[in-house]
């Protein structure tokens, strides 16, 4: 998930943070032209140039972060040019001359005059607030609890990743997307764009997400909650009044019935062959535990050589158990000490 230049534009512009750029477009990435800008700004005002400077200083590439493109910025990098906005509109122009605390003022003020007004104009909200207002309620936990075993079998059949620290199934966007479309859930009630939204919003906040990808993908947990928001807004977009708790179970019953086919037995069998799947989701986490063996088994050996010790070869282990290049039988026969039975004896046995 990432935020190209043309989309940082359209956000800065339209929450206020400064005025539109009334040059060709292009030109405020000119060298010199933040420079130029300041002649004609108000107190308080910053150019959207000033803007683009701070936009590459940001703009980190790491070989790791493989989303992350020469020209967008991720999350976090996102999160960074906010603070150096602020920065850049209350304290470089001395709106705030406090010496203490001045980068919690200038991002408080920054809330309260740009990024505030612009969410309610754009109906965000905060998923903490949608959460503990309509989806954490008992009726709805127990509608959802009635459907758990559906909705895990519908979720993992369409994760194709597997954490391999503790085993769970993940989903990623692609996978997401492909399971709403196969469901026939995309209607002018909700569109794939609004299925893109409520996976980023399901998504629990993680510690770090430059060391993992949990932030771009779903658990079962996080599943469920996107599952509540699809029928959340298409409820209120069809301004349906019935309750998520009698809503919620036709959902799943709907999803079930266009995904599955009932056999004779009761089990539900997939009515479309899954590219990725259980099987190939454990073949990328036996791929991947392999790799990590390699790495370690490499690590190793570089750390012996450096320390003068050599690795303990077959030949050499077996010097000192001879028994290692023997045959099961022989092995057996050097153990026990017995004589191979001649066949002619077992006859006259």
């Amino acid at each position: 998930f990432t935020i190209s230049w043309t989309e940082c534009v359209q956000f800065v512009t339209d929450s206020g943070i400064c005025k539109p750029w009334e040059g060709p477009p292009g030109s405020e990435k000119e060298l010199g032209a933040d420079e130029r800008s300041m002649k004609d700004l108000q107190a308080g005002e910053i150019s959207l140039p000033m803007i683009w400077k701070e936009y590459m200083i940001v703009n980190v590439e790491l070989e790791a972060e493989a989303d992350n493109d020469d020209d967008t910025l991720a999350r976090f990098e996102l999160l960074e040019l906010i603070l150096r906005i602020a920065a850049l509109k209350y304290i470089a122009t001395r709106r705030i001359t406090s010496k203490k605390n001045r980068m919690a003022e200038a991002v408080v003020l920054l809330n309260e005059e740009c990024l505030q007004p612009y969410m309610l104009a754009q109906n965000i909200e905060s998923p903490d607030r949608v959460r503990m207002k309509t989806f954490y309620k008992e009726d709805v936990c127990l509608a959802i609890e009635s459907k758990r075993k559906h909705i895990q079998r519908v979720f993992t059949d369409h994760c194709s990743t597997v954490n391999n620290l503790n085993g769970q199934y993940r989903m990623q966007l692609k996978d997401f997307l492909a399971l709403f479309k196969h469901a026939g859930l995309y209607d002018k009630w909700f569109t794939m764009g609004d299925a893109r939204v409520v996976f980023v919003m399901s998504i629990l906040i993680t510690e770090n997400e430059l060391t993992s990808n949990e932030h771009k993908e779903l658990d079962f947990v996080d599943f469920l909650e996107a599952c509540v928001r699809t029928v959340y807004i298409r409820a209120m977009r069809q301004n349906d009044k019935t309750r998520l708790r009698h809503i919620v179970p036709q959902f799943v019953s709907d999803l079930i019935h266009a995904l599955y086919n009932e056999g004779f037995d009761g089990q539900l069998v997939p009515k479309r062959k899954k590219k990725n799947g259980v099987a190939e989701a454990k073949a990328m986490a036996e791929k991947a535990q392999k790799k990590a063996n390699r790495q370690q088994q490499r690590t190793q050996a570089a750390s012996d050589k450096k320390s003068g010790r050599k690795p303990r070869t077959l030949a050499k282990l077996s010097m000192v158990r001879p028994e290692i290049l023997m045959t099961p039988v022989k092995r057996r026969q050097s153990i026990l000490g017995s004589k191979p039975v001649d066949k002619g004896e077992i006859g006259s046995r």
